[in-house]
């Protein structure tokens, strides 16, 4: 069957995920021609979080900009008020909050001064902002946390690209992994668990492979204005189910590579629709 296929399919045994060749092949090529080009301090303290951003997939970073999160969490609450506001996913498991950027503009001050030089030095100064979202992650009934129940919630690869990021914003407060945190598995051990050809799909994992991932998982746990980069085509992740009467309200950005080079702020005048699968 299809699930059989996909796991001995070649590409997936040599880079570790389920992006096919092109994916990963030409942003690899293109990454490598631009750190030829790119002019690194190495001294910096953002080359340096880059580079270790780079190696493990993920990077957390605790918010601490109090006067802009109050601000960003306001505009979320009131947006997410107004129920003309919300599109409604799987019977009220998720819920998104329509034109984001609009209802939130805040959003924008997001990738701050710091955060930008990180991001330059991980894409050599080129990346754009591709899709933005807001969405709050309600409990569901599952007999299994990690079984695919159209929330995102089962382990996977997004597949948009080996040198796409996702940034998650929390908007909730006490986020843990019995309130809904996105759940994840850093860049080395996901690889590792993909070529296995025994990983077939987000649906269909044996259980040896099943409990590896259990102890290999780690939770993005905190507190409104705390975010986390994460390489969401290399690092298998998903959103963990609150329990009942809990859930978590986040805000995503979509990042990839750029041919142009892009101020912040222009990034924001082209964003696509953010409805799809996410975490």
């Amino acid at each position: 069957g299809n699930n059989k296929a996909i796991s001995i399919q070649p590409s997936k045994l040599i880079f570790g995920n389920f992006n096919g060749f092109r994916k990963n092949i030409f942003p690899r090529i293109n990454s490598q021609i631009r750190s030829l080009i790119y002019q690194y301090d190495k001294n910096s303290d953002a080359y340096k979080i880059a580079k270790k951003f780079q190696k493990e997939g993920y990077l957390i970073i605790r918010g601490n900009r109090q006067k802009f999160i109050n601000e960003i969490c306001e505009q979320y609450n009131q947006a997410f008020l107004n129920k003309e506001n919300q599109i409604i996913v799987k019977d009220g498991g998720a819920i998104y909050i329509n034109k984001p950027l609009e209802n939130i503009p805040s959003i924008k001050k997001i990738i701050d001064h710091k955060l930008d030089l990180i991001l330059r030095n991980y894409y050599q100064d080129k990346y754009f902002i591709d899709s933005i979202g807001a969405w709050r992650i309600n409990h569901i009934e599952t007999d299994n946390q990690n079984k695919d129940v159209g929330i995102s919630n089962a382990f996977h690869n997004d597949g948009c690209g080996a040198r796409t990021i996702q940034i998650f914003f929390l908007i909730s407060d006490n986020v843990n992994r019995n309130t809904g945190s996105t759940k994840f598995i850093n860049k080395k051990d996901s690889i590792r668990i993909c070529r296995n050809p025994f990983y077939f799909s987000r649906k269909f994992i044996f259980g040896n492979l099943y409990n590896e991932i259990l102890n290999k998982s780690n939770y993005f746990e905190g507190k409104s204005g705390d975010l986390l980069l994460l390489n969401t085509d290399l690092c298998l992740h998903g959103a963990s189910i609150p329990n009942k009467k809990t859930y978590r309200d986040v805000i995503g950005l979509c990042l990839m590579p750029s041919k142009n080079k892009l101020e912040t702020q222009e990034m924001f005048k082209n964003i696509k629709k953010f409805y799809q699968d996410k975490s």
